[in-house]
């Protein structure tokens, strides 16, 4: 068995039809928005999480955002329960298979009350999206197409995608770029200290190659579950 799937479930991001059509209706629409050159918000993140063998990615991601951001507004500190989003998200989607959709763990947040009513869910469809996202509201949810090199995580993040196997969707935490000569975009995975202290780097180049799907979260200051 893969080293990875060893360790922790890959596979745990779902993509639907519904999903894309749902959240079609709700683009970011970033085009020609200007960005920094370089951008990192890591400091943001406010705890390394570990999904282990669920498959529950979409929804550690999707708890650590709304903690991240609800630091940055209000400078308390929460901690929600990826279990039970995911256990929320499945009533949503109606589905009993493994994984989620994004759409379905923002519309759970809302019910479980941890984000508010008022929030807004943003489609990111490319890395200029995905950099604006960023830039604007703190952090995002980004899924990649996972492969074996993910195993060989450098102890700075980097991960060198050179090919491998595709084991599955993934999702994880947007948190930073640089456009520089060495470019890369930063995430904070769900594996516990895998990479650099929970987090990784793709090359630009392999981030346009791996990517699948990403959203902004839009959450007002207000309060939701432990604000």
């Amino acid at each position: 068995m893969n080293m990875l799937a060893d360790k922790w479930y890959i596979g745990g991001l779902q993509i639907t039809a519904g999903d894309r059509q749902y959240r079609a209706a709700h683009p970011l629409k970033a085009g020609d928005k200007v960005v920094p050159v370089a951008f990192d918000n890591r400091q943001l993140v406010t705890r390394t999480e570990d999904q282990g063998e669920t498959p529950q990615c979409v929804a550690y991601s999707m708890t650590s955002l709304i903690e991240s951001i609800a630091w940055q507004q209000t400078h308390t500190v929460t901690q929600l329960d990826p279990a039970l989003l995911y256990k929320k998200a499945k009533q949503v989607e109606g589905n009993t298979g493994d994984g989620t959709t994004f759409s379905a763990a923002f519309q759970a947040a809302i019910e479980t009350g941890y984000i508010p009513t008022e929030s807004r869910l943003h489609n990111l469809s490319c890395l200029s999206d995905v950099q604006y996202a960023i830039h604007e509201f703190g952090l995002c949810l980004i899924g990649f197409d996972v492969t074996e090199a993910w195993s060989q995580v450098a102890s700075d993040g980097w991960v060198h995608d050179n090919g491998g196997a595709v084991l599955g969707g993934h999702a994880v935490l947007g948190v930073g770029w640089d456009n520089g000569p060495v470019d890369w975009i930063a995430f904070r995975n769900s594996w516990g200290p895998w990479g650099a202290v929970g987090f990784g780097r793709l090359s630009m180049a392999q981030f346009n190659k791996r990517f699948l799907d990403g959203v902004a979260i839009e959450i007002p200051i207000a309060a939701g579950k432990g604000w």
